[in-house]
């Protein structure tokens, strides 16, 4: 099963809006936008109230028709490219 991050830090160079249902982030120092569609602006709008990925797997579970493996694994994915883009910070 996917190994996910243990705690998930919004970086304070990241600003987001969401824009027509979908997340739109910039950010500030790369000044460079990002567009996430409708579960990945969902799983934003988790993080940015606090959740911590297993929690937020858990919430989804219940709101999505897919698997565990398959959504920790896409979770997962997107924590680590919303890392990459420094507009988050990942605790392993």
């Amino acid at each position: 099963m996917t190994q996910l991050p243990t705690t998930v830090v919004i970086s304070p160079d990241a600003l987001h809006q969401v824009v027509e249902g979908e997340a739109v982030l910039f950010h500030l120092t790369r000044q460079c936008y990002y567009s996430l569609d409708d579960v990945g602006s969902r799983i934003w709008s988790l993080l940015v109230v606090g959740e911590n990925p297993e929690a937020i797997v858990a919430i989804l579970l219940d709101e999505y028709d897919t698997t565990e493996p398959v959504l920790r694994a896409d979770v997962g994915s997107l924590l680590n490219r919303l890392g990459e883009a420094g507009l988050i910070e990942l605790t392993p």
